[in-house]
This record gives C-alpha cells, structure tokens and sequence, in this order.
C-alpha cells in the first residue's frame, strides 16, 4: 500500500517527477524503456520496449482492478468462453501469479507464494521430505531446476513430479480465485514466444466448479474468521478433547500468536484449506481465533522513509569527498555484527537508503514487545553508526556542519 504522498507528477511538458520511497522503490524494480498502450482519462498504462523486441510481442488485451471476491473467477470465465489464448498476470497485496490459456484449457501457472512453490507441495503431498527438499534447494541454479533435481537424486520417480507439477498449477489457480484485491492484465503474446517446458490440459470449466464452491465456502468461514491475519487461540475445551487425525496437523502450529497465513505457509497447505480446517475446530469449540498484534505497516514505512532522507544526506555528503565505499562497507559489516540485518537487509543501498518495504514485512513476523519503539531505536542507531562510519573520510569542517544537520534531524522524527 502506497504512502499518500507518494505520487507519479505528469508535468505539461512531458517530464515526469516521482515523490515518496515506495513509488520511487517499485518503479526501480521496473528499471526499463517503455511505451504508452492506452491513456484514456484518469489511467495510462505502459508496455516495456527493448531494443530488438517487436512492439506486438506482447499485447496488452485487457486489464484492471481487483475490486471484490469474485472479480478473477468472472474474467476467467470470460477468457474461457472466449477461447482466448494468453497469459492473465494477478498482482495481490504480496502475491503475484500468472495463468497461462489456451482456447478453454489452462496450460499452466506460475506464482511468487510460498505455500504454491513446488517443493512445499511436495512436501504437503507426503512425496517428498523436509530433509529432502532442503538437499534439493541446495542445488538449484539457473541451469538446474528443482523438479529435475528431486528425480537426478531418486527422490521422486518423473510420474510422482508430473503429478506434483499438476497439483501445484491447480493450486495457484484456486489461490488466483481466492484474490480480492489488487490489479490483474491479460497479455497475448507473438505465436513464436517460447511455451513453458510443461504444460498441462485443464479445462476452465470444470476448475471453474469447483473455485465456485471454494469461494462460496470462504464466505461462509468469513462470518467467523474475517482474514487469514486473525490469530487462532486453544480454548479449555480444545486443550482437553483429543483430535480427529485430519484436524492433528494444525492443532500443532497453533500458539497463540501465529496468525492463519503464518500456519498456512509453515504447512504448506493453500489458505482454503487452512481456513477450513480451523473453522471446523471454531464450531467444535476446540479454538477461538481474535485479531493480531501486529504492527501498523503505514506507521513502519513512514518512519523508515524519515531516516533514510538522513542516511542519503550522510552518503551524500561523504560521496563529495571520495569516502563512499569504505563508509559503506563499515555500515554494512556493523548491521551484521548488530544483528539488525534482519530488519534492514544484508546492505544498504548505494545511497545509503534501507528498503521499507522490507523492514515493514520483517517486523511483522519478529516477536518483540513495542516493535515501533524497537525500530526507532535501531534506526536511531543506524543513522549513528552512519555519522561514526562517515566521521574519518571528511574533512574536520564538513564533518561538524554534518553532525549538526543530522542530529537536529533525527531529533525531529517522532513516534
């Protein structure tokens, strides 16, 4: 979610300007050359166009916005009774999946959710061990992939990858149904682009029937559990009554403090299936579930972007005087030894900046009391170390002009 400062400014001239980090962050994840698709009032879409690539290898079909519960499964199903031929990409809040079709059959999927990777279906499916698929991710590179690696070392014979390969572009099909929000588009590209290694024959249809009911009963189970962010919770009765065997697996991963995502993705199970099953023990009274203590994401990435506009202003001023790359080193061997690299990344980035995304998404999941008050000290600390870092590659004069615009800045930056 965008800050409300961030914005894109389209000036009459032409030029455009860029203002808040997490605009400026996600544009430079698409670093490229572009050209304008469509702009009617109010929306301009672009296609990237790279030097040797035909502006009709890619067609942007159709496109728009997640706007409730049902908003993919019905443009499936018009892509399906179109017979359309092309690629729908579904951007989510964290998720990003794309579907390949092919006149009325889905021919195959691809996605960036943990629980629809295909080791941890593997896994789900009882084919393949823990021990086992850390052996494999070992061995993945860009020459060798994962499927290929669990066969090479006897893990799997091809038929139990085939049949993993199916069952996880099932998978990311019925998480795609289950999106809400977000944005999707729907690409055609040139007849000479590169099919996938593996495809498989879905008919829409009949994955259709049975996405309906899947949506129908996480309607049902939001009357009681309003999203996969709510906590589950023992109850007396549940910590008394022995199990069913289906419902033993998530009694486990239930302490209190792991929300139903969470559980999801240590199972390796889809959030349907997690939901179900922890609304079958809801009405047993075997658990309650109540809302999490989590971190206001907005409040996270406000308070990194303040502190990076003094870490450039550090990195900017060493750079006039030659000290960038020690200065940056040092920062990122202390981050290290300070242990908050798993706030902050394995380094900073050339300007000196920390990415917020990340800081909001690592906050969430590290269990610590008051987590807003924790990163203002260890962002505090970071801009310190910064100065300290910085302090033996300028000269005396520029360091205390330095050292006083950073500390009436950093003073500034409340809770």
């Amino acid at each position: 979610m965008n800050d409300p400062k961030d914005r894109i400014s389209i000036n009459k001239d032409g030029s455009i300007r860029v203002a808040g980090e997490v605009t400026r962050h996600r544009l430079g994840q698409l670093a490229g050359n572009y050209r304008i698709v469509a702009g009617p009032p109010g929306v301009v879409i672009l296609r990237r166009h790279e030097e040797g690539l035909a502006d009709d290898s890619v067609r942007v079909l159709m496109s728009g916005e997640i706007i409730g519960k049902t908003t993919i499964l019905d443009v499936i199903n018009m892509i399906g009774n179109a017979n359309w031929r092309g690629e729908l990409h579904i951007l989510g809040h964290d998720s990003y999946r794309a579907l390949s079709f092919d006149k009325g059959v889905l021919k195959s999927a691809s996605s960036n959710v943990s629980n629809e990777r295909l080791g941890e279906i593997l896994v789900s499916r009882g084919v393949l061990t823990e021990e086992q698929l850390a052996d494999c991710v070992l061995m993945v590179n860009s020459e060798r992939k994962f499927g290929e690696i669990t066969v090479e070392k006897g893990y799997l014979d091809r038929k139990q990858l085939f049949d993993g390969l199916r069952a996880q572009t099932e998978q990311i099909f019925n998480g795609a149904l289950l999106e809400h929000e977000g944005t999707y588009l729907f690409l055609v590209r040139s007849v000479d682009a590169s099919p996938p290694v593996t495809t498989f024959h879905l008919p829409v249809t009949a994955l259709l029937m049975e996405g309906v009911q899947r949506i129908d009963e996480m309607a049902l189970f939001r009357e009681r559990i309003a999203s996969g962010d709510m906590c589950p919770v023992v109850t007396d009765a549940g910590s008394k009554s022995p199990l069913v065997a289906e419902l033993l697996p998530v009694s486990g991963s239930i302490d209190g403090n792991r929300s139903i995502l969470e559980i999801t993705r240590e199972l390796g199970w889809d959030e349907y299936q997690a939901t179900k099953t922890i609304y079958q023990l809801l009405k047993k009274g075997y658990l309650e579930v109540r809302a999490a203590q989590g971190v206001d994401r907005d409040a996270v990435i406000g308070l990194v972007v303040q502190f990076n506009e003094v870490l450039r202003e550090i990195f900017s001023v060493v750079q006039k005087h030659g000290g960038l790359k020690d200065t940056r080193n040092t920062l990122t061997i202390w981050t290290h030894s300070s242990g908050y690299a798993e706030y902050f990344g394995d380094e900073v980035e050339p300007d000196g900046s920390i990415d917020p995304q990340r800081v909001a998404k690592a906050i969430q999941h590290i269990k610590i009391e008051r987590p807003l008050e924790t990163l203002h000290q260890a962002l505090h600390e970071l801009v310190s170390f910064a100065m300290f870092a910085a302090a033996p590659t300028l000269p005396r004069q520029a360091e205390l002009a330095l050292a006083k615009q950073v500390n009436q800045r950093i003073e500034s930056i409340r809770l």
